[in-house]
């Protein structure tokens, strides 16, 4: 009975012992314990990078709408002048007659 309550446990003689067992385990806790902290880093990163992306979207939109409307204005005007244009080559026209 007390060799099946033992079983499972490696007697070797190239087992690990305890100790080392412990070392592997605090090593295997601080690289857990520093990949957390990068974890949380990189969540930060990536958050603030987002609020950022939002900004930049905005703004462009932004500069797009004023765009379309400098260019709306820009060419309203080029149509005024061109009207003023083939008014006054109408009346010189005219005139020369």
């Amino acid at each position: 009975m007390a060799d099946d309550l033992y079983s499972d446990l490696d007697t070797s003689v190239g087992g690990l012992s305890s100790v080392h067992l412990k070392a592997q385990l605090q090593a295997l806790q601080a690289k857990y314990d520093a990949l957390q902290v990068e974890a949380g880093n990189l969540q930060h990163a990536n958050s603030e990078l987002g609020k950022r992306n939002q900004i930049l979207e905005r703004n462009l939109s932004a500069l797009y709408s004023t765009a379309m409307t400098e260019i709306a204005r820009k060419d309203k005007a080029i149509q005024s002048l061109r009207q003023e244009l083939e008014e006054r080559q109408a009346h010189y026209s005219s005139n020369k007659r």
